[in-house]
């Protein structure tokens, strides 16, 4: 139990209780109260928010909970004694690495009987956790692991930031976090629903809510998640109903470009391991999105695959970045697929701290030529298509400021860019336009290419045709657009 001043929501004179889900009397009341609210024939049952309480002041180590309750129940599981058989933080003990997974287990388990209840009263009604933290080691450390809830739910409300605050604190580099994380949360949904419950503008800001508001949205739709911009954690409301309005209407009339599945075409497969991040979340976390961030930088076709999406993934190249804790089922598929393929074990860091060290720099005047990072981002490019022997029909010539994802709509090679030059951290919400950005199809003098702007309309672009490719040049791009061909 927690008092006013311990978190901003709660107010004075009022107390915010934490009740573990092995409470069995408060457990079997919680699901009778969702059948009844499901029987009404409500839409869905939005479950704000299950973790294992660890972010109050003191309590971020705690690894929590110690209760009764849940001391039994691990014991039970496992035949040890939660307060006296673990080395707390300790990843080389093997009974901390068992009471990491048995927290994960446990909050998955709670929301899967949730979906049940829900499910047996109303079978249409959806089941929708609102989960704050992202992919990296602050989900082992308050046990909502998205990657296994999206198993045993309908829709996942992603309370996530991805670096630097709102959107009108964001720098460059926390744009490009961002995106890692929401093409990974992507990958972990399949072909359910990801709602970003983000934040654009606060009142403490010196920018005005406009232009962070479109920048948001352009970030969650050109990453194929729901956009959901509330004004502060209360989660409703507008920081500019103009500008809401603005976008909304955008959205819906281009919903199924953005919100149709997007299938690979050639891709490149950067291997995300849920087992690795548990154990060893700093340095895994720190090699995978420096290894994605090369991908979006570099405008290759990637793919984040998973222990679920291993068997269907269909391209030639895996990219491991410092995976170490690697089953008998991986080991077996890595194996089998590095008879003729290219299985590469290899790591993102160095690329993550150059990002650190020299990307908001060279971003907020849109040069990079002379950076260590482009040389480092060209090189890798070079190799990995030279030495892998690695094809795509589809190219795109832009800077590392711009982000890109290829990717097939409705049988269509579509490309989606997101332009991060220029903006900084409550001074600049206003990007850099890239001029001459190329992009490169297959196709011939009967394909047509269109361009659509992000808040702009659809227009054909006019095209080049050579050796059975078409390659068109775009328009300034100012913030993001969408390209393909028909």
């Amino acid at each position: 139990m927690f008092g006013g001043g311990d978190a901003f929501w709660i107010d004075k004179g009022d107390e915010d209780v934490w009740i573990s889900p092995y409470a069995p009397e408060w457990r079997k009341r919680y699901m009778e109260l969702i059948r009844q609210i499901a029987a009404t024939g409500i839409d869905g049952i939005w479950v704000d928010i299950p973790y294992w309480m660890t972010h109050f002041t003191g309590w971020e180590d705690s690894w929590a909970s110690f209760d009764d309750y849940t001391v039994e129940a691990f014991k039970k599981k496992t035949g040890l004694n939660a307060k006296t058989d673990l080395k707390l933080g300790d990843i080389t003990d093997e009974n901390f690495r068992k009471w990491i997974d048995f927290r994960i287990e446990t909050l998955t388990d709670f929301m899967a009987e949730i979906s049940a209840n829900v499910k047996s009263a109303n079978p249409e009604c959806k089941v929708i956790p609102e989960i704050y933290p992202g992919i990296g080691e602050e989900a082992v450390r308050v046990g909502s692991d998205v990657y296994e809830l999206y198993k045993v739910v309908d829709v996942v409300a992603h309370e996530y930031s991805g670096g630097g605050e709102n959107a009108a604190s964001k720098n460059p580099k926390d744009w490009f976090s961002r995106m890692v994380g929401m093409y990974t949360f992507r990958a972990f949904a399949g072909d359910k629903a990801s709602w970003m419950l983000s934040y654009s503008w606060g009142k403490e800001n010196k920018v005005k809510p406009a232009e962070p508001m479109k920048n948001l949205a352009l970030s969650n739709l050109m990453a194929g998640t729901n956009h959901y911009d509330a004004r502060g954690h209360v989660m409703s409301g507008s920081n500019d109903i103009e500008t809401r309005t603005l976008i909304n209407k955008w959205i819906a009339a281009n919903e199924r470009i953005f919100y149709e599945p997007r299938k690979p075409i050639a891709p490149i497969g950067v291997y995300f391991s849920p087992k690795t991040r548990n154990y060893f979340p700093n340095g895994f976390i720190e090699s995978f999105e420096g290894m994605m961030t090369l991908m979006l930088q570099s405008h290759l076709e990637f793919q984040v695959v998973t222990p679920a999406t291993l068997e269907e993934f269909a391209g030639n190249i895996l990219i491991l970045p410092d995976v170490t804790i690697i089953s008998a089922e991986e080991e077996a598929f890595f194996r089998k697929f590095a008879y003729g393929k290219k299985l590469i074990r290899t790591s993102g860091k160095d690329y993550s701290r150059l990002l650190k060290t020299e990307f908001d720099r060279a971003a907020w005047t849109a040069n990079f030529d002379k950076i260590s990072l482009y040389n480092f981002l060209t090189k890798f490019k070079a190799d990995l298509v030279s030495k892998s022997n690695h094809k795509s029909d589809i190219s795109v010539d832009a800077s590392p400021f711009i982000s890109s994802q290829i990717a097939s709509v409705d049988g269509k090679p579509h490309v989606f860019l997101a332009n991060f030059a220029g903006l900084k951290s409550d001074e600049v919400v206003n990007q850099i336009p890239e001029k001459n950005i190329k992009i490169t199809f297959k196709g011939n003098k009967e394909t047509k290419v269109f361009y659509l702007p992000f808040l702009g309309n659809k227009q054909q672009l006019k095209s080049t045709v050579k050796n059975g490719h078409i390659t068109c040049t775009l328009p300034p791009v100012s913030k993001g657009a969408v390209v393909w061909i028909e």
